[in-house]
């Protein structure tokens, strides 16, 4: 199935959600884009989202009754084909008292007592592909260390034994006001790639959801659209999406702002412990940053997350890269729940997270494209144009940009250096004219002249000349695994984990780059390698090595 043919599928079972009032809830997501505005169901559709995100874990927070957990159950017959009464069985339903046996799994008491053996009989949850966590704060802070576990490593161990859950889409419903709960520790949040507020119902919703036949009595007929090995393939396809430059830079920006301080490193904790007190006084206090804002920094695998998220939607959206507009759209569902903010400032938007961290999304877009002019400038620079009025810009707004000040002013001068801005315009010269041996030797030169910071910006400009010129090759899973010494010797490394999968390789030959993105073995499993490279030879080679059987886009 082409990936035109499974996202249709997949948008049908939003429709099919919506259409047979599956869950009734009138709020929608919608974005501008190049095919007109898309539009979906907001919590549906973020649940979407988290099931085509390879290994996704989706946090749903709300209070009880909202239809949180039969949502999750009604979306797994959708998108996996599984019965309901299969997706109802592997629901760990959490409470105080559960412990890790009744997690994990147990020994099997016929071979210990008979044999001596340890053999760990799991138990469904740790084995099912669609995985539910129905009110996870009821989990003690024992157990939650499990579900850490299988999110941070996707392996789960008990006595000797380990299981390796390689392919699994989870879901976590939290309810704030139960009773006898335990707050979930920050790590853990961070391991939750997307997170949702599940309010109350509209009234007009009310009307209708109550005049609706009872689930309770009567089994609702929900058709399953895909099976668990299409949806795996939808994983490939947004894993291959590439991201707009804009998109790029605005996730690592992001990061920044909310990371960054002029006077201590939040990643030490100590904004925690004094809040506030360090912000008084400080020159960037009354400027329009939201460092004061946030008392952690924002981890790498949230920023992961972020272009995660934003792929699938663009990919369901149609689009063939993800623009600066998914990337903000997704961004406050990927950060609230993971942020420490100030009680100082949370209390001006009622307390409300979401609403806070959508509001800084909104203040460090607004500085990024106020900002653009002199990023823009900033990566001339490394690209050996210079242009005087732009740095001396730079230079001037270091003390009311957290950003200029420490991520861009510190390294003006060491890409002002000629033996770095004589280095670079040669290497642009030999792209130009595409003298590979020359690259190589210009790139391995390079290594011993520049200072590591010249270096690792010369070969990050010339990776995204590269990028510029990408290629992808789709095939499928047989043909790729016939060929697979044939391919390893064009690429000049062995390939063959990639016969075991999920699993991805990234190839740097220095003057090309190769990645290659692998999420299952069936025979038509797509396999998508991707080709940075200035010349035709190599990916000809590879064309012709699976004999024509693929697609290059």
């Amino acid at each position: 199935m082409n990936h035109e043919e499974l996202r249709d599928k997949i948008l049908l079972a939003l429709k099919i959600l919506e259409k047979e009032r599956l869950f009734v809830h009138t709020k929608y997501l919608e974005i501008d884009s190049p095919n007109g505005v898309f539009r979906a169901p907001l919590i549906a559709g973020l649940a979407v989202l988290n099931a085509i995100v390879g290994n996704g874990a989706m946090l749903l927070w709300g209070g009880y009754g909202y239809g949180k957990t039969a949502l999750i159950k009604y979306l797994g017959r959708l998108l996996t084909g599984m019965s309901l009464e299969e997706v109802e069985a592997s629901i760990l339903r959490a409470n105080p008292q559960l412990i890790e046996e009744k997690i994990v799994g147990r020994l099997h008491l016929g071979k210990l007592v008979k044999e001596g053996e340890e053999e760990v009989i799991w138990r469904r949850f740790i084995r099912s592909f669609w995985k539910i966590i129905d009110e996870i704060n009821r989990l003690s802070p024992g157990a939650q260390d499990v579900v850490l576990s299988l999110l941070g490593e996707g392996l789960v161990k008990y006595f000797d034994a380990v299981f390796a859950s390689r392919k699994f889409v989870l879901y976590a419903t939290l309810n704030p006001r139960d009773v006898g709960t335990f707050p979930l520790s920050m790590p853990l949040l961070d391991r939750f790639g997307i997170a949702v507020v599940v309010k109350s119902p509209l009234l007009d919703d009310m009307n209708e959801i109550v005049l609706l036949p009872d689930d309770r009595v009567l089994r609702k007929d929900v058709p399953a659209v895909l099976s668990i090995n299409e949806l795996v393939d939808a994983w490939a396809y947004v894993e291959a999406m590439p991201l707009e430059p804009a998109a790029q830079m605005f996730i690592s920006i992001l990061s920044k702002e909310i990371s960054l301080c002029d006077r201590v490193d939040k990643e030490t904790g100590i904004f925690v412990e004094m809040g506030s007190k360090i912000c008084v006084g400080c020159q960037f206090e009354n400027l329009d940053t939201v460092c004061k804002y946030v008392y952690t920094p924002l981890s790498v695998r949230a920023q992961r997350d972020l272009a995660r998220y934003a792929k699938a939607l663009a990919w369901l959206m149609g689009l063939r890269t993800v623009p600066l507009s998914v990337v903000v759209t997704v961004a406050p569902y990927v950060i609230w729940h993971r942020l420490r903010f100030s009680d100082k400032h949370l209390e001006e938007f009622g307390f409300d997270r979401f609403r806070f961290a959508k509001h800084i999304v909104e203040s460090v877009l607004r500085n990024f494209l106020q900002r653009l002019p002199i990023i823009q400038a900033y990566e001339n620079l490394k690209a050996g144009k210079v242009d005087p009025r732009m740095i001396k810009t730079i230079k001037n707004v270091r003390e009311d940009d957290i950003v200029v000040k420490f991520e861009l002013e510190p390294f003006i001068d060491y890409f002002l250096e000629d033996k770095y801005i004589n280095t670079v315009n040669e290497l642009k010269s030999s792209i130009e004219l595409r003298e590979k041996a020359r690259i190589n030797e210009i790139l391995e030169k390079a290594k011993g002249k520049l200072n590591p910071i010249q270096y690792s910006a010369l070969v990050r400009f010339y990776t995204s000349q590269l990028r510029e010129n990408g290629k992808k090759v789709l095939t499928e899973f047989k043909t790729w695994k016939q060929n697979i010494a044939q391919l390893s010797q064009i690429l000049g490394r062995d390939i063959s984990s990639t016969l075991n999968p999920p699993a991805s390789i990234r190839i740097d030959k220095g003057s090309e780059i190769f990645e290659i993105i692998v999420v299952d073995d069936r025979d038509n499993a797509p396999v998508i390698l991707k080709a940075f490279t200035l010349w035709h030879d190599t990916l000809d080679a590879i064309v012709d090595a699976l004999g024509g059987q693929c697609e290059v886009s």
